[in-house]
């Protein structure tokens, strides 16, 4: 993974446990952050917020010029905003979202990652979801937050 860049908001606190957050701007991260807020987190754990970026959006921005790389930034920092009760630390970066994004988690070594999953389409049966590929691959516990459809 190239590009990392890692920003603190650690407060003056003995933590309890590092919980791990891979996070992009999908409903499905969002839910799996307030989810996280709502029945997980505690005062003193740490929270570690990962974006990664495929290479192919990167390739993207060269060409037509948008800065997708300020809008990453900017997504992180909003969710460290929603997450100031608690320590945070974010780090994005530019790689495979499946096999880099594993690989980044694992160096790490949280206690747990806490990942939102999107409804299986046929194309992510096919080929597998981030979610599935980090429960499968990853050396880290993995929970898996799934947003309930209310009918």
């Amino acid at each position: 993974m190239k590009h990392v860049v890692n920003i603190k908001h650690l407060k003056d606190q003995e933590t309890c446990r590092t919980v791990v957050l891979p996070l992009d701007s999908s409903e499905f991260s969002k839910h799996a952050l307030e989810w996280s807020k709502k029945h997980l987190l505690c005062e003193k754990d740490k929270v570690i917020l990962v974006n990664i970026r495929s290479v192919s959006e990167t390739v993207k921005e060269s060409i037509t010029g948008d800065k997708d790389s300020d809008q990453q930034q900017q997504l992180m920092e909003c969710y460290c905003s929603d997450l100031k009760d608690y320590s945070v630390e974010y780090f994005v970066g530019v790689g495979d979202l499946k096999s880099d994004l594993c690989e980044f988690i694992d160096t790490l070594k949280g206690d747990l990652v806490v990942v939102g999953q999107q409804d299986e389409s046929m194309s992510k049966t096919l080929w597998g979801s981030v979610s599935t590929y980090l429960a499968k691959h990853s050396k880290d516990s993995i929970l898996i937050v799934k947003k309930r459809d209310h009918k």
